[in-house]
């Protein structure tokens, strides 16, 4: 008795797709895969590019911090509450982060402060005001990081830049089939 037997191979064509043209479903696939993903949140959340550093190197009187996400414990501890305030005045010009309410009191605490004799209550007044500006602060922080890292801003960020380019270089490519991107390693 005699057997044939067939073998069959099955080829897959794996298409290269240059980062330079990919579509908007390839832009949203690549948000599906985690390595990509935390490439872009590094990307645009790089230290020397966010606002919330502009104006965080100019306050004064401030000695801890931890900014980030809203999933990120955040805080801003303040040890000097009239240089505090009297920076965040400042950063207010440039910036305009804080409502025009809160500035006033700022205003008036500060006010009050220099023109009266030292006092418990004074003090108090200035670290309560301190508290509620390091608050608005920590919440305008975490906004920014918030939308740094959110799927519309990612989108647009690989849309509108060269951003993979940047982050993957200009020999990288694209494979749909598996959604991946293939530099030196394979993400």
């Amino acid at each position: 008795m005699t057997t044939k037997t067939t073998m069959t191979t099955k080829t897959t064509m794996t298409t290269k797709i240059n980062l330079s043209n990919l579509t908007n479903s390839d832009y949203k696939a690549l948000l599906e895969n985690n390595k990509v993903l935390d490439k872009l949140i590094e990307y645009t959340t790089d230290p020397d590019t966010l606002f919330t550093n502009d104006w965080l190197d100019q306050l004064e009187g401030v000695s801890d911090y931890s900014l980030g996400g809203s999933d990120n414990y955040n805080y801003l501890t303040v040890n000097n509450s009239y240089q505090f305030l009297n920076s965040a005045l400042s950063v207010q010009k440039d910036y305009c982060l804080l409502p025009d309410t809160l500035v006033e009191k700022i205003g008036q605490v500060l006010s009050d402060y220099e023109e009266s004799e030292p006092s418990t209550q004074i003090e108090d007044k200035l670290d309560n005001v301190s508290d509620v500006v390091s608050d608005e602060l920590v919440e305008n922080a975490k906004s920014e990081m918030d939308y740094l890292i959110s799927e519309p801003y990612l989108l647009e960020v690989m849309e509108e830049d060269d951003t993979l380019i940047d982050i993957y270089g200009e020999d990288a490519y694209y494979n749909r089939d598996n959604n991946k991107i293939y530099y030196i390693y394979a993400d």
